[in-house]
């Protein structure tokens, strides 16, 4: 923490002042008090018990007004008011016990350099007054309340420091306003205050990290939850009141502020309500006002409540404050935040070291321990230097599980003040998942769910082949015959519980799960004693020995299922087809060609017989010698196929081959001696000669000529030409074969 911030104490302790409204001086001066009470003894049960309780109001003062308001703490007598729901039981004037004590975070030859010993010093000091008066409770109650409403006697009242930035303009210099409550009705009839032994006067540094935690500590052992609440408005007069008072306004410039975000500028700020850490990375020069309100509760029950009002002051800081994280874990694990340790309950001794980290690598460390659990250990090696390490160790077998928190205060020696951040550590002894409940025995393509009843872990399998887990279900599902250890773990410590789940039903199927339609494949499985099925047979045929014979394309499940427990296994078969080739049949003739497709690309042509008809890459088959071909076209190794049929001869003589005559509109019968070929026909109506030359109607051909081409497929082709007469002409057409 840099040094120049006695400067900064210094100014903001001065500014303190007394403020009058009414008959009660306001001491602003005021940065932190608590309110807590003390279980003493008691007589009776029931109506008639009677419990005597210690009450405690502690305040931290600023030394900066040696002849002021300040100088009434000595003197002061705080007011407790005590309720019994609305009904006033006891008004307590508290006596201050011994003097005021020195707590300025200095280093120690400084001690006696602060404003609270040389009221001219440069370095800003504070003391702390504790304030006790006893009171006798009659009867049981779950609504005792202790109201602390600001007034300290002789008309001096407990006003908020003026320094603090986060109040509205309604609020600024309000007075400081405490309830705890007492509930006495359980079944231990006696509650005592949380103890919180961290001096609630911090000093943060601006841009760095920073940490606050109040170390508490319950005697009882009593579970905890932190709360952060709007502090509230007290009276600071005399008159009690059950009501309760209204909460502070924020300033409003500094949109966002509220009881859980009590700082206005940060990157970061983070609350455990499990042990009141806070921690934060404040962005701007500030002061801010918090409540902290510890909710007590035993076996469940609601027994009681504290409260302890703070502020924190936030200052550009060459040295930042150090802090610590956890290190070396043995027989547990740490979370990721570096200060949880979690180990399994009843696992036996563990350990882990604590670091003590600083910026600035001149600056020396001093680690300090408080509320450590009962039966641990710790110790520490190179305390006060640059580089501390602590050592804690303990045991989790005999421990209830729960979460033990403690706290180190890490101080650094940057004198005349001393850098310093609390942090809290918790040792959490996890508890052992019980048994694990539900079916154990499956088949395989079956499923089932098993339970624990320590939930929030996560479940897995030792061999997923056999059978897998869903890791947040518990959900079980058999893969295939034979035992799977399912272990169900919780938290970071991997605390756990297993147990055996057997799979019954055939082994997983083996063989290539690929066929092709018309080829086979063959399955197997190492269970004997089972029947082979086929989902969908005109996909995909199985044997009784598990040949599986292609259909068509898709995918098909192969089912094999073991006849003595009914139990199954499945295996998807793809059944690889190709689209088929086009023409699915063809002729062609010796020395000609004719292309094949197919719509499946990647595939290789080839033909059953090279010496009638060949194939090229791209499916041009050509005829070779009279006869017939298959031509195939694989992919891999499945294919499809196509029949071409090579021609030896063509048309021989088209009859008649003498002209023929017939009207129009009439009919005439061609043929040919060969046979297997098809007639085509293509007519043009041109002029031509007798010389088959394409002439001009205007030359004086005399008549319309007209050019028929009959094409015998696949070999050959004729002519024939013939005349029509115009339509005033005798009605007939001469044919001429050519």
């Amino acid at each position: 923490m840099k040094k120049t911030l006695q400067n900064y104490f210094r100014s903001l302790l001065l500014s303190g002042m007394f403020l009058l409204m009414g008959t009660s001086s306001y001491a602003n001066h005021i940065s932190a008090m608590d309110l807590s009470y003390t279980f003493v003894s008691s007589t009776g049960s029931g109506a008639s018990m009677s419990s005597v309780y210690l009450v405690t109001v502690t305040i931290y003062g600023n030394c900066s007004d040696m002849t002021g308001s300040y100088a009434t703490l000595p003197t002061s007598s705080p007011q407790v008011c005590v309720y019994n729901g609305t009904t006033l039981a006891a008004t307590l004037n508290l006596t201050l016990q011994g003097q005021g004590v020195n707590v300025t975070n200095v280093c120690t030859a400084d001690t006696g350099l602060t404003s609270c010993t040389i009221p001219t010093s440069t370095i800003a000091g504070n003391e702390r007054f504790i304030y006790t008066s006893t009171v006798t409770l009659t009867g049981t109650s779950s609504v005792w309340r202790f109201i602390y409403q600001g007034y300290n006697g002789a008309g001096a009242a407990a006003g908020r420091s003026s320094q603090i930035t986060t109040l509205g303009t309604t609020s600024t210099s309000s007075v400081v306003y405490l309830v705890d409550t007492l509930n006495n009705t359980a079944a231990i009839p006696y509650n005592t205050s949380t103890d919180l032994p961290v001096i609630p006067t911090p000093y943060y540094c601006l841009n760095e990290p920073d940490n606050y935690n109040p170390g508490a500590n319950n005697s009882l052992g009593d579970s905890l939850v932190f709360q952060l609440i709007q502090p509230r408005v007290g009276t600071g007069n005399n008159a009690c009141s059950p009501a309760t008072a209204a909460g502070i306004t924020y300033n409003a410039a500094h949109p966002g502020l509220s009881a859980t975000t009590p700082l206005y500028n940060t990157t970061t700020f983070s609350f455990s309500s499990t042990n009141g850490q806070i921690s934060f990375n404040p962005a701007a020069a500030e002061v801010a006002v918090l409540d902290y309100n510890i909710r007590e509760f035993r076996d469940g029950v609601l027994v009681g409540t504290c409260m302890r009002e703070m502020n924190i002051a936030v200052q550009p800081c060459t040295a930042p404050a150090p802090t610590g994280a956890i290190r070396t874990p043995t027989n547990g694990a740490v979370t990721s935040d570096s200060t949880t340790f979690e180990s399994c309950v009843n696992s036996g001794v563990f350990s882990f070291t604590i670091a003590g980290i600083e910026a600035d690598p001149t600056v020396s460390v001093t680690m300090t321990p408080s509320n450590l659990p009962a039966g641990s250990t710790y110790s520490i090696s190179g305390n006060g230097t640059t580089n501390p390490v602590a050592t804690f160790t303990w045991t989790s077998t005999g421990v209830t599980p729960g979460t033990y928190p403690f706290n180190i205060l890490f101080s650094g020696n940057t004198c005349p003040v001393t850098s310093s951040a609390s942090v809290a550590f918790n040792v959490i002894v996890e508890p052992n998942p019980t048994a694990i409940l539900g079916t154990t025995t499956i088949c395989s393509g079956s499923s089932t769910t098993l339970t624990d009843a320590l939930t929030g872990g996560t479940w897995s399998s030792s061999t997923t082949t056999v059978a897998t887990a869903g890791s947040s279900s518990g959900a079980i599902f058999g893969v295939a015959g034979g035992t799977s250890t399912i272990t169900y773990s919780y938290s970071a410590a991997a605390c756990s519980v297993n147990t055996p789940v057997t799979v019954n039903g055939p082994a997983a199927i083996a063989g290539t799960l690929t066929v092709c339609p018309t080829l086979t494949t063959t399955l197997t499985d190492a269970t004997t004693g089972g029947t082979w099925t086929s989902s969908n047979t005109a996909r995909a045929t199985v044997s009784s020995t598990g040949v599986v014979t292609g259909v068509s394309g898709g995918v098909v499940n192969i089912t094999y299922t073991q006849t003595s427990t009914s139990c199954f296994v499945i295996a998807p078969v793809t059944v690889t087809a190709l689209a088929a080739i086009a023409p699915a049949t063809s002729t062609v003739c010796i020395g000609n060609t004719i292309t094949l497709t197919d719509a499946t690309s990647g595939g290789v042509w080839s033909s059953s017989a090279i010496g009638i008809a060949t194939v090229s890459g791209t499916g041009v088959v050509s005829g070779a010698t009279a006869g017939q071909a298959t031509i195939f076209y694989s992919v891999g190794t499945c294919f499809a196929s196509a029949t071409v049929s090579v021609s030896a001869t063509g048309p021989t003589a088209i009859l008649p081959t003498t002209a023929v005559s017939t009207c129009v509109g009439g009919t005439i019968s061609l043929s040919d001696a060969s046979t297997g070929g098809n007639l085509e026909q293509q007519h043009y109506r041109h002029c031509y000669d007798q010389f088959h030359n394409r002439c001009s109607y205007r030359h004086g051909c005399g008549r319309s000529n007209y050019f028929l081409l009959l094409r015998w497929l696949p070999c050959s082709e004729a002519y024939y030409y013939y005349f029509g007469h115009s339509s005033h002409y005798p009605c007939y057409i001469n044919f001429m074969y050519s």
